[in-house]
């Protein structure tokens, strides 16, 4: 499968799992080539591709929030498993939860994912205070955390 493009049916055979810790670079790709996409467009260079720094901090959130840190994953349409396409990262302390990243390949934004996603990491407890912090740059994004009362 190619990347940048969208197999046909792949949002069928969406999941949504926890993230393993032997899975942080492929969302440390995903991370990558989001921003990428989007700043490119703006005429901004491209991210370099250099992605332990992001990778640590990922492992942070793994280990300290697992049920937090998920991936949306399809089928990898050879057979031998499952491709990464979106993942999300939200941790709780005390009474807070807070939004630490969401971020979906490009070819597959625009369908539900992130919106998937970010019920599943959700806080659940409707009494808990909620942060996420936005970017004025990122007007979908703000509109989906908008829309769910973020």
């Amino acid at each position: 499968m190619s990347p940048g493009v969208r197999p046909v049916g792949a949002l069928d055979q969406v999941s949504i799992r926890p993230v393993g810790a032997d899975e942080l670079t492929a969302c440390a790709a995903i991370w990558r080539n989001s921003i990428n996409d989007y700043i490119t467009r703006l005429g901004q260079p491209e991210i370099p591709p250099e992605t332990q720094s992001v990778v640590r901090l990922y492992g942070h959130l793994q280990a300290t929030d697992p049920g937090r840190f998920l991936a949306a994953v399809i089928p990898d349409g050879e057979g031998n498993g499952e491709r990464i396409v979106g993942f999300a990262a939200a941790y709780v302390r005390e009474h807070l939860w807070y939004l630490s990243m969401l971020f979906v390949l490009p070819e597959f934004q625009g369908a539900g994912l992130g919106r998937r996603l970010l019920a599943r990491v959700g806080p659940g407890d409707p009494s808990m205070a909620q942060a996420v912090a936005v970017d004025s740059a990122q007007p979908i994004s703000n509109a989906l955390y908008a829309s769910v009362g973020l």
